[in-house]
């Protein structure tokens, strides 16, 4: 069925050589052709900034409802069988079923953008970060010891605000500080 077939491709999208649905777990795809889920339930984190960690990963299986009685494949392939009986109240009863399912699906899209656009900001002022300390150390090797003790200080204070900044992030938990 070409529609399963699409979702299969879904759930096995990759980013940067890792399964975005794989949880941890990213040796094999994490979906099967017939839409068996082979990875895990938890979730990788990165490293995005200095103490700052996103999830990278999600579990598939919570993505595509295996195991809820809303799974996305187990509902495509009741449909089919219904269409393919020509049963109408068959066809009805697993369209709520599918709506639930696309759900799934579709919550799971907002989270992978939000993991995205969080490890997107944290690039983003890291990179701002790195320039900010490159302008700092040239102008800390090229000063007087006052001079260069103001501004380690002034390089301190944007980097914890920076940090500060990326934990502000409205994105639902997907960011942590880490506790060195």
């Amino acid at each position: 069925m070409q529609i399963r077939d699409q979702m299969v491709n879904l759930g096995n999208t990759e980013v940067a050589g890792e399964y975005v649905f794989g949880g941890n777990a990213n040796a094999s795809p994490p979906f099967a052709g017939d839409g068996t889920f082979s990875g895990t339930t938890g979730s990788r984190t990165i490293q995005v900034f200095p103490g700052v960690t996103s999830h990278s990963t999600l579990p598939g299986g919570q993505a595509f409802g295996v195991g809820t009685g809303n799974d996305v494949f187990q509902t495509l392939d009741a449909l089919a069988t219904a269409l393919q009986a020509n049963d109408p109240d068959a066809v009805r009863s697993t369209l709520v079923g599918l709506d639930a399912a696309a759900d799934h699906v579709t919550n799971a899209r907002s989270q992978a953008g939000s993991m995205m656009d969080a490890i997107d900001v944290a690039r983003s002022v890291a990179g701002r970060y790195n320039t900010d300390a490159k302008v700092s150390l040239d102008r800390l090797v090229n000063a007087d010891e006052v001079s260069a003790a103001s501004d380690l200080m002034r390089a301190t204070t944007a980097y914890q605000q920076a940090v500060a900044a990326a934990q502000q992030l409205p994105l639902g938990g997907l960011v942590t500080q880490s506790r060195s």
